[in-house]
């Protein structure tokens, strides 16, 4: 009998942990452009002002925004909006923000719509605080939504990372090759 009420809360616990761990909705988009969507697509609507290509790895290119022509957030003073492409499709973008104001209400919009995140205070070299970043993590090889306010600068960024698999191994890989060779210079 003791034996059968442990393993019935366990499993309670258990099915409380993975249902909470799922409502937590993953982005399916970023600022109404949904992954994947298409780079070459983009620049034949001229929606973009520049691509910038990887040198070291030519399937990813960050596209800025013209933001004449297509802007998410008209009543916001920023600096920019750029996304992130890997072999032509939309993995991530950062907004990039001219004031606290702006940085705020887009970042509670976040935290209204993600709920938990975690904090951490950005110090500069000397150790003196910053700023602030907050992080939603939605799990390994799934993705992450950061936001950063730097107080000194004035200035914040929202980052949303979704990559696709294919990609992260890449990345990871690149990594240790370059690990590799300063680990031998050291």
């Amino acid at each position: 009998m003791k034996r059968a009420l442990i393993l019935v809360l366990v499993t309670v616990v258990l099915l409380t942990l993975i249902t909470t761990s799922l409502s937590k909705s993953i982005p399916d988009g970023f600022i109404g452009l949904k992954w994947g969507h298409s780079l070459d697509k983009m620049r034949e609507e001229m929606l973009l002002d520049r691509v910038n290509i990887d040198d070291k790895n030519p399937d990813v290119a960050m596209a800025f925004i013209n933001l004449n022509r297509l802007n998410p957030f008209p009543d916001l003073k920023r600096t920019g909006i750029g996304l992130n492409f890997y072999k032509d499709k939309l993995y991530g973008g950062v907004i990039m923000l001219t004031n606290y104001k702006d940085w705020n209400l887009l970042s509670n919009a976040i935290k209204e719509k993600y709920g938990d995140f975690s904090t951490e205070e950005m110090k500069n070299v000397y150790g003196k605080r910053i700023g602030i970043k907050l992080k939603w993590d939605f799990g390994i090889g799934i993705g992450i939504i950061t936001s950063e306010f730097n107080q000194v600068k004035d200035e914040g960024t929202i980052s949303y990372f979704f990559p696709p698999k294919e990609l992260m191994d890449k990345l990871s890989s690149q990594e240790k090759m370059d690990r590799s060779k300063v680990k031998g210079k050291l």
